[in-house]
């Protein structure tokens, strides 16, 4: 028993440490948003038809496709490039996601 204790507080203590390191990681995505909706909006509008240049935008996503705003970003990307015929990419990208967010109970695209 009291080791489930000293492990509860060891738990709580480090939860306590990530905390604001979480939530300044969230800003930061928070405010690439404005600049990954313009980026979209480009593509989707064929000014952007780069491979590699569409593909370092999606890391850029992905590491934060765990806010609603930029996993409907990264979707919308993954689309497009459907559309394009990159479907390589496509399932690439959904396994990377898959493998770095995804909890096995729901559908990612």
């Amino acid at each position: 028993m009291k080791k489930e204790n000293e492990m509860d507080v060891a738990v709580n203590d480090l939860a306590e440490e990530i905390a604001p390191m979480a939530m300044y990681l969230n800003e930061l995505a928070v405010m690439k948003i404005p600049r990954w909706i313009r980026f979209v909006r480009d593509l989707e509008a064929g000014c952007i038809i780069d491979l590699k240049e569409i593909e370092r935008e999606l890391d850029s996503i992905l590491s934060s496709a765990y806010h609603d705003s930029v996993l409907a970003l990264f979707k919308r990307i993954l689309r497009q490039l459907y559309r394009m015929g990159s479907y390589e990419t496509v399932h690439a990208y959904v396994h990377f996601y898959k493998d770095m967010w995804d909890s096995d109970e729901e559908d990612v695209i």
